[in-house]
């Protein structure tokens, strides 16, 4: 378990960037997951959601957040308790959206033809017809030149935060942070909206499980858990 109250994305692994496929016109994000979960097998599955440190937005869209997030949770078999004070275990979550700027290095390759010169020195092979001389030139030199260029960009990292709290734990000696995640990604979008049931979706098979450290998944914006969490319950 992880000794802070709210995940973050390590930076070293901040190398997410969105990808484009071309089958069937689908993109493809590359997310980061890094979940951890209390041993044992007893976990509650009944919870009270709240929102922690949601970006400033429409309440429309903090109401979606919301069933973004219960929606990934039934999924792994949790239900929101109908009566809040009834319920085993508090989820808190929180999307987040970070603007970075950073320098993109890349080199280029230019590649020039040098072609042989008016002094054949390649030499006299021999004599035409009327007698003039038959030079060969040298084969045609390819030249490369490597320019190296650099940029500023922009990138933006969304990231969703769960952390599932159980109010009473079974004994003392019992944890009570039950498990928690971390899901996140980069590309040039400041659009966080559109993100959320990506960000979800991405956490769908990893809640409530380890995942010993940081992995990286890969996620189209048409696959059916994306579908099923815009769907909502």
């Amino acid at each position: 378990m992880k000794p802070s109250p709210r995940l973050s994305v390590p930076s070293v692994l901040l190398f997410a960037v969105l990808l484009l496929s071309f089958s069937g016109c689908a993109q493809v994000y590359r997310m980061q997951v890094d979940a951890g979960a209390r041993p044992g097998k007893d976990a509650p599955v009944s919870y009270a959601v709240h929102e922690a440190g949601l970006v400033e937005t429409s309440l429309a869209n903090q109401t979606a957040a919301a069933k973004f997030v219960n929606t990934a949770l039934s999924a792994k078999g949790m239900f929101e308790a109908p009566n809040p004070e009834t319920a085993d275990m508090d989820v808190t979550y929180s999307y987040e959206i970070k603007q970075q700027r950073r320098v993109r290095e890349w080199d280029e390759s230019i590649y020039q033809i040098k072609r042989g010169g008016g002094d054949h020195v390649g030499g006299s092979v021999g004599e035409g017809p009327l007698g003039k001389p038959i030079y060969i030139d040298p084969p045609a030199e390819l030249d490369v030149e490597q320019v190296h260029h650099t940029a500023d960009e922009i990138v933006y990292l969304k990231e969703l935060h769960l952390v599932a709290t159980e109010r009473k734990p079974a004994t003392t000696d019992t944890p009570a942070r039950v498990w928690d995640i971390s899901i996140g990604y980069e590309d040039a979008d400041p659009n966080l909206e559109k993100s959320m049931p990506l960000l979800a979706a991405a956490g769908c098979d990893h809640i409530g499980t380890n995942t010993n450290g940081p992995i990286i998944i890969r996620l189209r914006d048409k696959d059916e858990v994306v579908a099923f969490i815009k769907r909502g319950l």
